[in-house]
């Protein structure tokens, strides 16, 4: 699941200028350089412990991440860094902690400060306001319920007084476990999003892939890096999201190798290569929406939601057109589709488990419904932006739904969790809208299952010159995994969010 930024309420002014001399001469005209200012990130210390940097998983490739150039990040604990963390000390400035937000005793005035620092330099960022005070009695939460009264009150007051310390370095993410911060629904810290590990590698992997790095491995220490080009990355990925393409795609291979032909095999990479361009697209969507919304942003967003839409139905029917041949079904693969009730019960009687996948109720037929309406407004009303906010604010964009095919929309939403699990309301009597964002991290997913479930029940072996082997049904291992390696695709679908 892909996580929307909180976006400052008051954002500070940015003017665009123009790169230095050297780069603008060595750089060709419309090629374009890195477009984000660095990530900044509070990392609570708890979170990575020293511990959790010695083996692979998702704790290590974090830490190795938020050492990137472009990011900058700084750790915190309440008590402040451990004793055996290296300080420096300037003859003016005094004692700071490298890597470290420090914030300052509280001497009674009511007026702390965090101090950061790294090897360049140190800076102070005074700490205003009594947010911590309003945690400290906020009991509308589950936050703590646990605990003492008194204990719940100031571990409370503790979240918010982090919170507090990351608005003051001007973080963009928290990462943390504090349950309060996760619960709590007021505005504690202006344009600071709370994430969690699994959230926060969504995030970062969206940011990285923004500034055109597709980094999979990074040591915690610096010491080097892991990197591909896009394509290849997103390659992977969508092996990784289509395990059972494995299987399946090098069947269509071997039937062509064998004198086939070669239509299965480009039906095969059709498949894939829509599913890697819809991941890239997707990115676009969450871009889009993760900016100051207006009607530009919500037109990239739009714009990039319908190319989604057509990626993921032409992968689904390209699926169809190979079940249609490989179960050798009479008539052009043109009739072939998963919505079409005559060719399903052709395909049933051949395979009963492969038909069955889009019966009415399954779970297959509820996300294909929702895939293929949403799709089909291509060729109708245009689905259209609804700004939602205050006055001179657009807090978010919300798109409209197709009215025609609302009733069958709304009970696939219901079968498959609700209208507000897929981000669906309704704010204008009549009419519902959806979160683009929202709608699309539940919808992805669920057309990758359909996928898998489609490769899994289609029985490839029946084609000509094909002679599966169990290492056809696995990525690569050994010195060939290459770009497949588990860690490289672990990662892969982390920082995916998927």
């Amino acid at each position: 699941m892909m996580p929307r930024l909180k976006i400052a309420q008051t954002p500070l002014a940015m003017f665009p200028a123009w790169p230095p001399f050297e780069e603008r001469q060595a750089t060709p005209l419309f090629l374009g350089r890195q477009q984000y200012r660095k990530l900044v990130v509070l990392l609570d210390a708890d979170v990575v412990p020293a511990a959790d940097l010695s083996t692979w998983g998702k704790k290590y490739l974090l830490a190795g991440l938020l050492t990137l150039d472009v990011v900058e990040c700084f750790r915190y604990a309440d008590d402040g860094p451990p004793a055996d963390v290296a300080r420096r000390d300037d003859q003016y400035m005094g004692e700071a902690v490298p890597g470290w937000a420090v914030l300052s005793p509280d001497d009674g005035s009511g007026l702390r400060n965090v101090r950061t620092a790294d090897k360049d330099q140190i800076s102070d960022h005074p700490v205003f306001g009594n947010a911590h005070d309003v945690a400290a009695c906020d009991t509308r939460t589950d936050a703590y319920r646990d605990r003492d009264p008194a204990d719940a009150s100031a571990q409370r007051r503790a979240d918010a007084l982090a919170a507090m310390v990351a608005n003051a370095i001007g973080a963009d993410l928290f990462v943390t476990n504090r349950e309060y911060l996760h619960a709590m629904s007021w505005n504690i810290a202006d344009g600071v999003t709370f994430l969690d590990v699994d959230r926060a590698l969504g995030t970062l992997g969206l940011y990285l892939r923004a500034q055109q790095q597709y980094v999979t491995s990074r040591d915690p220490q610096r010491c080097g890096s892991y990197t591909m080009n896009r394509g290849l990355f997103f390659w992977v990925g969508t092996r990784e999201l289509l395990p059972s393409a494995w299987r399946w795609f090098a069947a269509c291979a071997q039937h062509s190798t064998g004198g086939g032909g070669d239509d299965l095999l480009f039906l095969g990479q059709s498949v894939l290569q829509r599913v890697q361009r819809a991941l890239q697209v997707r990115d676009e969507v969450h871009v889009g929406l993760n900016k100051p919304q207006n009607n530009d942003t919500a037109d990239d967003a739009l714009s990039s939601l319908d190319i989604v839409l057509l990626l993921l139905m032409g992968a689904t029917d390209a699926t169809a057109r190979v079940a249609h041949s490989v179960l050798g079904l009479s008539g052009r693969q043109r009739v072939a589709g998963w919505s079409r009730t005559d060719w399903i019960a052709k395909v049933a009687a051949r395979v009963p488990t492969l038909g069955a996948l889009f019966l009415p109720g399954t779970d297959e037929l509820h996300a294909l419904t929702i895939l293929r309406l949403l799709r089909n407004s291509i060729h109708g009303e245009a689905m259209q932006a609804l700004g939602v906010g205050r006055p001179r604010r657009r807090d978010r964009t919300l798109v409209s739904l197709p009215a025609s095919d609302e009733p069958a929309l709304q009970a696939a939403f219901a079968a498959l969790g609700g209208l507000a699990d897929w981000g669906v309301e309704e704010l204008i009597p009549g009419r519902l809208h959806f979160d683009p964002g929202v709608l699309l991290e539940q919808l992805f997913p669920r057309a990758i299952a359909m996928l898998n479930r489609i490769m899994d029940e289609t029985p490839v072996e029946r084609l000509a010159h094909v002679l599966p082997q169990p290492s056809d049904s696995l990525p690569p291992t050994g010195s060939s995994s290459g770009p497949f390696a588990e860690l490289n695709r672990q990662s892969i679908r982390w920082q995916l969010g998927l």
